[in-house]
């Protein structure tokens, strides 16, 4: 990749990104709320079979949990109240708050209470008796939907609600909202696709406000940096150095 095309790929991923930030004050205090909970576990100093497991088998130094978040109040309250101020100011026309299984559920059931708008939450898989439907909690049908989650990376499980929301309730997604995006969302498909059927995307933080504040804290060096900035931009190829 030459130089001129490197440049234009960054521009790219910035602009891409940077416009679901809903505010970067915002997303400077979330990513530090992120670190300081040790929600985002960095492994760089141990041995690459003790790095972390990812769903699809491939081991990396670094995870956001953001389930972590809950063991401390103060930063839940915050991003608790920060979030669902994002998604009324984004959505003000939401009628229904659906949170992904299983992270998903604290935040969305929150979110819902101060909208003072009906919750339901979206199974990653149909349960084996009953209905068999994806979307819990018997939602009314027919209402413009908003779909919450902690974290956004492949966009399977977002993809997944965002279909049983139309199939099983005949409802209009408006957004998607989460605590932080883990993705260059110009490779993305889920992203793609799900834009251009005009469902809008919004999140508090980001990857790039993460991974400076590990650098400013000296928990991660520059070509850490670097390495984990290559595979979020394109975590499907990327490959990562021998130890």
């Amino acid at each position: 990749m030459n130089i001129e095309k490197a440049r234009f790929s960054k521009e790219i991923n910035i602009s891409v990104n940077e416009k679901v930030i809903y505010d970067k004050k915002i997303a400077k205090q979330t990513a530090g709320m992120i670190i300081g909970t040790g929600s985002y576990v960095v492994k760089y100093d141990r041995p690459k079979d003790e790095w972390i497991k990812m769903p699809d088998g491939k081991i990396i130094p670094c995870y956001c949990n953001c389930r972590y978040i809950n063991r401390d109040p103060v930063s839940t309250k915050i991003i608790g109240n920060n979030f669902s101020a994002m998604i009324k100011d984004k959505y003000p026309d939401a009628e229904l708050i659906v949170g992904l299984e299983t992270a998903g559920i604290s935040w969305g059931s929150k979110i819902a209470l101060d909208l003072e708008l009906p919750f339901a939450y979206a199974r990653g898989k149909a349960k084996g008796y009953g209905t068999g439907n994806l979307i819990e909690c018997s939602p009314p049908r027919k209402l413009k939907t908003v779909v919450i989650d902690d974290a956004f990376f492949s966009g399977e499980s977002v993809d997944k609600a965002v279909s049983a929301i139309k199939n099983e309730l005949d409802g209009e997604v408006l957004g998607v909202g989460f605590i932080t995006n883990l993705n260059n969302l110009n490779h993305n498909v889920v992203y793609e696709q799900l834009s251009e059927k005009g469902i809008d995307f919004c999140s508090l933080t980001d990857y790039s406000y993460i991974l400076s504040i590990l650098q400013e804290e000296q928990k991660i060096n520059k070509s850490q940096v670097c390495e984990l900035t290559q595979f979020y931009d394109d975590p499907a190829t990327f490959l990562w150095s021998p130890s």
